[in-house]
């Protein structure tokens, strides 16, 4: 389970029959790959969004250029 997370798999199935310390262990090895799959997936969710936007400037034929609050430009077509 440990070398499937390790790899990016987080949906293996973790049983936790005790509540001895290695119940402890696999119960926080359970909470760790559900926090690291919904984490994954906000950040590729997030990533999808940037790139559908950034291909949409690209394509525009109007000159755009986005800054942050600061006036530091983060993007120019």
């Amino acid at each position: 389970t440990c070398e499937s997370i390790a790899g990016g798999r987080y949906d293996n199935a973790i049983t936790v029959d005790s509540a001895d310390e290695l119940g402890h262990l696999l119960g926080s090895l359970a909470k760790m790959q559900d926090m690291l799959r919904t984490q994954i997936e906000k950040e590729r969710a997030e990533a999808a969004a940037m790139s559908r936007i950034k291909q949409a400037l690209e394509a525009s034929s109007a000159a755009i250029m986005v800054a942050d609050a600061n006036g530091t430009i983060i993007y120019q077509n």
